[in-house]
């Protein structure tokens, strides 16, 4: 999945994410975690920091349902200046992603990345 702003997946992202919750068999709490992280992360911290820097950049999204030990991860991905939610985003925002993953982890190499995994 990529979302852009240009686009209309603003509107269809989060369904597109319970349909593969479905579809993958997840649990109705997994996907409310897995969607609402995704919620916080990017409508919270990831897009108004690019609104406020003036960047229109796509972010990357992939999720994956790993059957033999019921784990997912989601791995949001983006062009533009090093932007850590972790550290910069909002602090509610990123308590409320820390109580719901198992794991989540900033990098920055050719771009800007975290991976969550629940």
């Amino acid at each position: 999945m990529v979302l852009d702003r240009s686009n209309s997946d603003f509107a269809t992202i989060v369904p597109r994410i319970e349909r593969f919750g479905k579809t993958a068999g997840l649990s109705s709490r997994m996907l409310r975690n897995v969607s609402l992280s995704f919620e916080e992360l990017v409508f919270q911290g990831i897009l108004p920091t690019q609104r406020e820097q003036s960047l229109d950049l796509p972010v990357d999204v992939l999720i994956e349902h790993a059957e033999a030990d019921d784990a997912v991860s989601m791995r949001l991905a983006w062009d533009g200046p090093r932007f850590n939610p972790l550290d910069e985003g909002d602090e509610l925002s990123v308590a409320i992603v820390t109580h719901l993953t198992r794991q989540v982890h900033y990098s920055y190499e050719e771009g800007n990345a975290l991976k969550l995994t629940f």
